[in-house]
């Protein structure tokens, strides 16, 4: 058997506890996954991911916590993620994707299309690649708005992690300065290793959102990814809506659909008139014009 590369709980909430899940767990070092069952629409599957430490037994110890707050009854148990188990599974729940001109894939030996712009993103149990839903939704509305002719030079992907956004930004528009901001110092290692495997130049910096120096510096931008969770994005929109150009454009995703109403209406209270929506699994993306 492989080595321990992580631990893994998962659990059954209501979806109207999504929020409260997003705030328990915004500082807790670990990569959530959401999934949705139609048989049961109310409620949500989650997977948290715990690197493999020294600290589990602290971390088990917060998630009791986190459980008791959710009301959930059963026990808090940490399945172990082994190295080969991960990757075959990273492959199995997350097939390549095609969104218009892109292709997005993690099996580096699935056969690729010569007509796409084709990203690999390897799975990295810490980061995640992001979710097939809001990516998909944010490339397609990246892609919209280029073919109307919007003037781009200047891009910030809040959130990167993986930097699939940023990549695919250079990759489609020439001569675009995009720049990329995470919470997390090693999510940024793997966003530049993966922005130079593609050739593609790539300014990222770890950092408190849009208080991030390199974000402050760089101001403003003609367009601004946050494919993030609805709390960042509420807590987040007046620094986002302070450092995009007047006339820029901003793509947001993370929230669902019974999330949506009170993330557009505190956008649009705040000056931003909504272009377009896309949903897939529930997820919502949206395009947004200062």
């Amino acid at each position: 058997m492989s080595d321990i590369i992580a631990y893994k709980w998962q659990f059954t909430i209501e979806k109207e506890q999504l929020d409260q899940l997003d705030f328990l767990v915004e500082d807790l070092m670990a990569s959530m996954d959401v999934a949705f069952d139609d048989d049961r629409p109310e409620q949500a599957d989650v997977s948290l991911f715990f690197e493999a430490t020294d600290d589990m037994q602290n971390q088990k110890e917060t998630c009791m916590r986190i459980a008791q707050q959710l009301n959930q009854s059963a026990e808090v148990v940490f399945e172990p993620v082994y190295a080969e188990n991960w990757q075959a599974k990273a492959y199995e729940d997350m097939p390549p994707i095609e969104v218009g001109a892109f292709y997005v894939y993690q099996n580096p030996e699935v056969e690729k299309p010569t007509d796409k712009i084709c990203i690999h993103i390897p799975a990295q149990m810490a980061f995640g690649t992001g979710s097939h839903a809001t990516t998909e939704g944010c490339l397609k509305l990246f892609q919209e708005l280029v073919k109307t002719g919007a003037p781009l030079h200047k891009v910030m992907d809040m959130g990167a992690g993986t930097a699939i956004l940023s990549i695919a930004a250079s990759l489609f528009v020439e001569n675009l300065d995009v720049y990329a901001v995470d919470i997390d110092p090693d999510a940024i290692v793997i966003a530049l290793e993966n922005a130079q495997k593609h050739k593609v130049s790539l300014k990222a910096a770890a950092g408190d959102g849009f208080k991030t120096p390199l974000c402050v510096q760089n101001a403003p931008y003609d367009l601004i990814f946050a494919n993030i969770l609805k709390n960042p994005l509420l807590m987040m929109k007046d620094d986002l809506y302070d450092q995009l150009q007047a006339g820029g454009y901003a793509i947001i995703s993370g929230f669902d659909e019974t999330q949506q109403q009170e993330v557009l209406d505190a956008y649009q209270n705040l000056g931003f008139s909504c272009i377009t929506t896309v949903t897939k699994d529930a997820w919502v993306a949206a395009l947004l014009r200062k």
